[in-house]
């Protein structure tokens, strides 16, 4: 068991100290003819003095035991409800558990192939033209976006973005087809797009697409 320190012992020491430096102070006013000085620091030392003593005998009432050399102080550890400090992009959690550092990502949201219009021509010779008008929406630029057709009968697929001075060309990567279906990717989309697809018959054609 340790053993605890007291701070009665302490403040009598000091206001014994005191008490001999009042001696002093009278018998310096006895020798000197101007004593006001003197009567100063009587007043201070008798305050002081008169502090300590009274501070001695709280303690010796009511000891405040103080930690032994080397052992922390003893606080209240009870648990309580996690408190979080938020700075930028940073999140301190303070709690149950110590304290947890991390990273708050703030996610744009998914973006979206939107379907502004859809047309359907029937040739003459009984071959089937769709195009779909389509446009990304996002509010950062995608890496990529892959398009997938599903139909019966593909003869032909474009993917062109609006003309810009009536020119429109388009690179596409990793494109395979078939008489039912059809894959290509875009780079970096963005904007509008339109898709062309012309089938040997008419048939439902079906579009998706991925980021």
């Amino acid at each position: 068991m340790r053993e605890e320190k007291h701070y009665s012992t302490e403040l009598l020491w000091y206001a014994g100290g005191l008490v001999q430096l009042a001696i002093v102070t009278l018998v310096w006013t006895y020798v000197e003819n101007q004593a006001m000085p003197q009567r100063i620091l009587l007043t201070a030392l008798g305050a002081a003095i008169g502090g300590l003593a009274l501070y001695a005998i709280g303690e010796t009432i009511r000891p405040t035991a103080a930690p032994a050399p080397g052992e922390p102080a003893v606080t209240d550890n009870k648990p309580g409800g996690p408190v979080s400090v938020t700075s930028n992009n940073n999140i301190v959690s303070v709690g149950p558990g110590g304290v947890h550092i991390g990273t708050y990502v703030n996610q744009a949201p998914q973006p979206q192939l939107k379907l502004i219009d859809q047309k359907d021509i029937v040739e003459p010779d009984g071959s089937h033209t769709t195009t779909f008008t389509v446009e990304v929406v996002s509010q950062l630029t995608p890496s990529f976006l892959a398009i997938d057709i599903a139909a019966q009968g593909i003869k032909n697929v474009r993917i062109m973005p609006p003309p810009i001075g009536g020119v429109s060309a388009m690179m596409l990567r990793n494109v395979r087809w078939s008489s039912t279906d059809y894959h290509a990717e875009l780079t970096s989309p963005r904007g509008r797009y339109e898709v062309t697809v012309q089938t040997t018959v008419q048939t439902p054609v079906k579009l998706s697409y991925q980021f």
